[in-house]
């Protein structure tokens, strides 16, 4: 995926009221570019966890259009997240029987993105290494 477009996105359980001072929804365009890093920053409550819901497609209720590009299908979820986006949740949803490590793997599995060295040398940079 090279690009993910947002125009005029908002939940559908928001009013245009509650969107109409927000930094986050009802933004006539945005996007976000492969390899290119973004902070998604407001204070807490505002909408930020929701706002990734969306374009993770966990949430699929919304006004607006999120395009993905190149076009792919937006309802073909378990394909975009399998070979083009990923999400460090909010809430750490890991698999606590397993390692970091072996969390991380599961998703290298997929994508067959990183070597080995390369996910280790992340974890000891970050203190995780154990």
């Amino acid at each position: 995926m090279r690009s993910i477009e947002l125009k005029y996105v908002w939940p559908t359980y928001l009013s245009e009221s509650d969107v109409d001072d927000s930094h986050i929804y009802n933004v006539a365009q945005l996007t976000f570019k492969k390899g290119q890093k973004y902070l998604i920053q407001a204070h807490s409550g505002r909408g930020k966890t929701s706002f990734l819901n969306l374009i993770y497609g966990m949430n699929q209720n919304y006004h607006g259009e999120i395009i993905y590009h190149p076009k792919q299908e937006a309802t073909d979820f378990q394909q975009i997240r399998k070979k083009s986006l990923s999400y460090v949740f909010q809430e750490l949803q890991l698999f606590e029987e397993l390692t970091a490590f072996e969390n991380i793997e599961i998703k290298n599995r997929l994508i067959k993105y990183l070597p080995t060295n390369d996910i280790n040398a992340m974890l000891e940079k970050a203190g995780l290494i154990e």
